[in-house]
């Protein structure tokens, strides 16, 4: 097997794993980093264009802020870059739901995704970023904080997830980090986060062991950074 074909197949179970309660049958549409505005006059022939246009509401503003939101260079942990998710993803991973929360919510006037990578084989951390209206990323993450103690104290969840609650990192103006251990045996560290009125959720997996949680930790802060310097 290939490292190209190794890497996609290993970046197929990270979406799986990683998406949390992602629905059971995947979405077709390829992920895009950045999604292409409604075309208001669209053309009756039927596009071939397979970027997928956003939800309503969208808003350019806030997908330049959702698409904006990661590290600079020199803020990446040693050895790790940042890699175009549109081309290693082989597909859309799923929205991100931990322990019944869904994060998106589809409200996101602006949304975007972001993938990093130690190399080929990972570790990985993959960036889900929306923009949210007024008070609902504030309100998603005091329910995410809730539903994670809940889950941590009842155990296995209804996907056979297993979740361990995690104190770090602390990030943003208010943040929830939890571990859970899939069905499979696969540990995953979860760290979301906002600031203002953009929600942040990273997720760190490693195929041959433990989450990059050092890592996990640099990214967050460098993406907060990037948040509060607008």
């Amino acid at each position: 097997m290939t490292v190209r074909v190794a890497r996609l197949t290993t970046l197929a179970l990270v979406g799986v794993l990683l998406a949390g309660c992602a629905p059971s049958t995947p979405e077709e549409t390829p992920v895009t980093s950045t999604p292409a505005a409604p075309d208001p006059s669209p053309d009756p022939t039927p596009s071939t264009d397979p970027v997928p246009s956003p939800p309503e509401p969208y808003d350019p503003a806030a997908q330049r802020v959702a698409t904006g939101a990661f590290p600079a260079p020199e803020a990446l942990p040693e050895g790790w870059t940042q890699v175009d998710p549109t081309a290693e993803l082989p597909q859309y991973p799923g929205d991100p739901e931990y322990c019944g929360v869904a994060l998106e919510r589809e409200t996101a006037p602006g949304a975007s995704l972001h993938l990093y990578e130690q190399s080929d084989a990972g570790p990985y951390v993959l960036q889900y970023t929306y923009v949210l209206p007024d008070g609902v990323a504030e309100e998603v993450v005091t329910d995410l904080a809730a539903a994670v103690e809940r889950c941590v104290a009842e155990g296995r969840d209804a996907e056979g997830r297993v979740f361990a609650a995690k104190q770090a990192p602390t990030v943003g103006d208010a943040s929830v980090s939890v571990a859970f251990v899939a069905d499979a045996g696969a540990v995953s560290q979860v760290t979301v986060f906002r600031r203002g009125g953009t929600l942040v959720a990273l997720v760190g997996f490693n195929p041959a062991g433990l989450p990059p949680l050092e890592a996990l930790g640099t990214l967050a802060q460098g993406v907060d950074a990037r948040l509060r310097a607008g």
